[in-house]
């Protein structure tokens, strides 16, 4: 099987009398990074190192929990992160507004779209329109245990929006799961970054209220004074100073709020298996309140002033990163530099960028470059990365056979296409040579293609199959674009009957039968 995302196979098989039979379903995935429900309570849970309950209205993950825990504690598949103390994050719903206060009192409906599974991103889509039923400890004890919440009517005040893109961490699940060794298959895990976007659009005119009116990440951390976790709080502030919080003692409460600085950061630190931080963008106006007593640290990001007005059909957007650093130790260089290396304060020159073959269009978190006729190639790096570097290139089809060849990896290695745009990672320590596009393109858009090149016996020939979904046979042109690898300039004709497939043979520069 060559694929790039997730599917579900079903063969159906039509006899010569017109009776048809069809197979049970079989999963082809890839669970090293790929995004999966378990079969309990339904949550997400698995390689994507993400946990919530979509059917019980739990919001989709702020960030990936912590896979370097094995050093503390024993870990299963079934555990959603290690079993020791860690930060954690939780998307926020409610917002408050004069005259009104919190709102909802009740839970906001969050329906969940999966634009993309695949083993290098993850995108989902969480669409809030509704209410439904809360959770209270007598009826609806929490999400893990409660049923599937009644649909209580539209929002009244506004709708939501909110996207995730989860690009893969570097822990090989491979190693993890299919040989128990955890530590080998963590030895390059440096942490996780996941990219948040959306967007809140007010139906009533309202005036906000609070330090944190709109409130998008709570962000809670242990403290324990004595082995000095959670005691640090640093905060980026938005007149370019850095203010330090450092919880001396566990009472009285510590109270302090602000505003972030584009391109800045606020984090909780350390713990013993490292910290998470709130990542700005260069357009960004986040404010941010912090609490903390007794044995937690909690932090409040979100959008809006206190005493702002704001008009029905206006619309507010956002975007930021968060963050799951695996340094013990804590510290700012590790988020100094990667709010550079993802030139989340504008530019690009967090690495190096060498277009050959298409436009950049943007440099923010992702590597975003727009395709010619189908294909793209540049050069990016040397630079050091947590994550293997999330790239989008644009303006390229969903036909079965886009694909990615690099320097570091000279192979032909199928990606995803969400509409048309290709989602993937490479590395970029040393230098990084990047061909992505349509290994081959058909002038009918009808037909899609599947093209396979290793993993066949010894000396055996690449072919391509190209599928007819339509009712009417097609005659139709192949190419491959110029500056694809091996198979640059790649032309041939073929017919496919309704409903068929044909095999060709890719010999040299030409496509032929076999």
């Amino acid at each position: 099987m060559i694929h790039d995302k997730e599917h579900v196979l079903v063969m159906e098989v039509i006899d010569t009398q017109g009776r048809k039979a069809l197979s049970s379903p079989h999963r082809v995935y890839s669970y090293k990074q790929g995004l999966d429900r378990c079969g309990d309570n339904l949550n997400i849970l698995g390689a994507s190192s993400m946990c919530w309950i979509p059917d019980r209205n739990d919001m989709c993950s702020l960030a990936r929990y912590f896979n370097n825990g094995a050093e503390y504690s024993l870990e299963g598949t079934d555990s959603a992160g290690p079993v020791c103390p860690t930060p954690q994050a939780t998307g926020w719903t409610k917002m408050t507004f004069q005259g009104v206060g919190d709102y909802p009192k009740e839970t906001v409906s969050n329906l969940m779209d999966v634009r993309l599974s695949s083993y290098n991103v993850q995108i989902v889509t969480m669409r809030m329109q509704n209410l439904s039923e809360t959770w209270d400890n007598a009826q609806r004890p929490g999400p893990a245990f409660c049923t599937v919440p009644k649909d209580l009517g539209e929002l009244e005040y506004f709708e939501r929006t909110h996207t995730l893109y989860s690009p893969a961490d570097r822990a090989d699940f491979y190693v993890i799961w299919n040989h128990r060794r955890t530590r080998e298959g963590t030895a390059d895990y440096r942490g996780a970054l996941n990219w948040h976007e959306g967007e809140i659009r007010f139906k009533k005119d309202v005036v906000l209220q609070g330090a944190v009116p709109i409130p998008l990440a709570y962000m809670r951390c242990p403290v324990d004074l004595e082995r000095r976790w959670g005691n640090v709080i640093v905060a980026t502030e938005a007149d370019n100073h850095t203010k330090v919080g450092l919880i001396r003692q566990p009472k009285p409460a510590t109270y302090f709020e602000g505003r972030l600085r584009p391109g800045g950061y606020i984090a909780q630190m350390p713990t013993l298996l490292g910290y998470e931080a709130f990542l700005t963008p260069a357009d960004s106006d986040y404010a941010y309140a912090s609490y903390t007593q007794d044995q937690y640290s909690t932090i409040t990001v979100g959008l809006g002033r206190d005493g702002q007005a704001i008009k029905a059909g206006t619309v507010l957007k956002y975007r930021f990163a968060y963050a799951t650093i695996a340094d013990p130790q804590g510290g700012t260089e590790v988020l100094e530099d990667t709010v550079k290396c993802f030139n989340l304060g504008g530019g690009s020159n967090g690495y190096g960028i060498q277009m050959k073959v298409g436009e950049p269009v943007d440099t923010i978190f992702f590597f975003t470059a727009a395709a010619k006729a189908n294909e793209a190639l540049f050069t990016l790096g040397p630079r050091a990365t947590m994550i293997d570097l999330p790239l989008r290139v644009q303006g390229l089809e969903d036909n079965g056979c886009a694909a990615v060849y690099s320097s570091r990896r000279p192979w032909y290695r199928f990606v995803s296409v969400a509409k048309d745009t290709a989602y993937f990672q490479e590395a970029i320590e040393s230098t990084n040579t990047i061909w992505a596009g349509n290994l081959f393109v058909c002038d009918n858009k009808s037909v899609k293609l599947s093209v396979v090149i290793d993993g066949q016996a010894p000396g055996a020939a690449p072919f391509i199959e190209v599928h007819n979904l339509t009712d009417k046979p097609i005659t139709s042109t192949l190419r491959a674009p110029e500056h694809a690898p091996l198979y640059g300039g790649t032309t041939g004709e073929v017919t496919v009957s309704a409903g068929s497939t044909v095999r060709l043979i890719i010999a040299g520069k030409q496509l032929k039968a076999p």
